[in-house]
């Protein structure tokens, strides 16, 4: 394990010589940030039949990830887009590209070993190898920083932006960014960069490594591990608050998300997230922020893999609210609105398989659309895939103008990502029409 991380330490100082100055601005040769005219098939040279979008994300902040490549060449182009199909960045696709979702009207983007904070109108705001080099050197005097970069937000493995290893799932981004300041005597200092590119806490020997830095949790957690004790900082108030030391020696395992405080906040979020509305375990039903239950489920076994300490907590989305669960050993799904009312009676799931249903029982609803697919964030439109390839109305019927495909994306924004039987990605309006064309 050492040896592993010492040769990736090692191939990460071979790379803090990367400049980032040439994504700042338009460049003919590598990189374009101003606004097509045209759609994004445009940027190409060669009729539209020899092109097709290999890769694509759903709409998040207005703006889109998508590759374009050529059939007839084994290139193509990275592109951010907006939701009329117009290029706000364009850069010749190069195997190690890799990008996240958009929140907080940014998205990170990895390019030829340095990790860039670029927003939905495709500017460049930050790069670690450049502005994070030099802001560290400040905050620890001039020459003292051996490197500076994003933590495993955007690099390697699974996240690569390839069409082949693409897993969005495992790109959440938040706006913020766990950044490591590897200093020149070997030391290692931690902080966390927000979507502005600003340092909301600044790199600091006493943060020995984060947790919970990810899209499902309002906070992220520091180990201060000299004493035990335990930062958590609030995504949304910026306020860093110390959890205090628990357990019996300095070396404890202690998970931040036990702390009452970051308990609260994280209620605090989901209440949010739910619109006013949480399931509660404990109670088998929606409750307010007062605790009290509004919608009682203790009626329905929930889709869960008892076997496996799973834990299905369905969420409101629009208004409504979609629960897969089993009944006489076969799942079924039905839907309530805020006030309890059930909107359908209950519809056998799309598939008979009973681990199938658990694999795959979440529905984010938009616009009164749904599909099955593996757990959603709402806050960050990065699900996974409808494996089914339908979209169902809130009356639990399967929209067929809508189309029938290999996989399936929600809908925000009034579009919707698809991808056919031959791996090609589209996307649709809530008419079904294709987009972009």
């Amino acid at each position: 394990m050492k040896k592993a991380f010492a040769l990736a330490l090692a191939f990460l100082l071979a790379l803090s010589a990367v400049s980032c100055g040439g994504l700042n601005g338009p460049d003919e040769t590598t990189a374009e940030t101003a606004v097509s005219d045209g759609l994004f098939w445009d940027g190409f040279n060669v009729s539209r039949d020899k092109l097709y979008i290999r890769y694509a994300q759903p709409f998040c902040d207005g703006a889109a990830w998508i590759y374009v490549a050529r059939r007839d060449a084994d290139s193509g182009k990275l592109m951010m887009i907006n939701t009329e199909g117009k290029v706000l960045f364009s850069r010749d696709y190069m195997w190690d590209n890799a990008v996240t979702n958009f929140c907080r009207g940014t998205s990170l983007y990895y390019d030829n070993g340095a990790k860039y904070i670029i927003r939905n109108d495709g500017e460049v705001v930050w790069c670690d190898a450049d502005n994070g080099y030099k802001e560290a050197n400040g905050f620890s005097g001039e020459e003292s920083v051996g490197l500076v970069w994003l933590a495993d937000h955007v690099n390697g493995g699974e996240t690569y932006f390839n069409a082949d290893h693409v897993n969005v799932r495992n790109s959440y981004y938040n706006g913020f960014c766990a950044a490591v300041v590897s200093m020149n005597d070997g030391s290692e200092r931690y902080g966390i960069v927000d979507h502005e590119g600003k340092w909301v806490v600044e790199p600091s020997a006493i943060y020995k490594y984060s947790m919970e830095l990810n899209s499902g949790s309002a906070y992220a957690a520091f180990r201060y591990d000299r004493d035990g004790n335990f930062f958590a900082y609030n995504f949304k108030t910026g306020e860093l608050t110390d959890l205090g030391r628990k357990g019996e020696n300095a070396s404890s395992v202690i998970y931040p998300h036990e702390s009452e405080t970051t308990t609260g906040w994280q209620r605090g979020y989901e209440l949010e997230k739910g619109g006013g509305l949480l399931y509660s375990r404990e109670k088998k039903g929606f409750e307010n922020e007062e605790g009290n239950v509004i919608i009682d489920l203790s009626s329905y076994a929930l889709a869960e893999k008892k076997r496996d300490g799973d834990e299905y907590i369905p969420y409101f989305y629009d208004g409504r609210c979609v629960i897969t669960f089993i009944e006489d050993g076969k799942p079924y799904f039905t839907a309530f609105d805020t006030e309890g009312n059930r909107l359908f009676d209950p519809v056998p799931f799309p598939s008979s398989d009973v681990t199938d249903a658990e694999n795959n029982r979440y529905a984010y609803i938009s616009g009164g659309v749904f599909t099955f697919s593996k757990e959603p964030d709402p806050a960050y439109y990065m699900y996974g895939a409808g494996k089914y390839g339908v979209y169902y109305g809130t009356d639990g019927k399967i929209r067929e103008d809508l189309g029938r495909y290999a996989e399936v994306y929600p809908f925000s924004y009034g579009i919707a990502l698809t991808k056919n039987e031959n791996g090609e990605y589209d996307y649709i309006d809530t008419n079904g029409n294709v987009l972009f064309r």
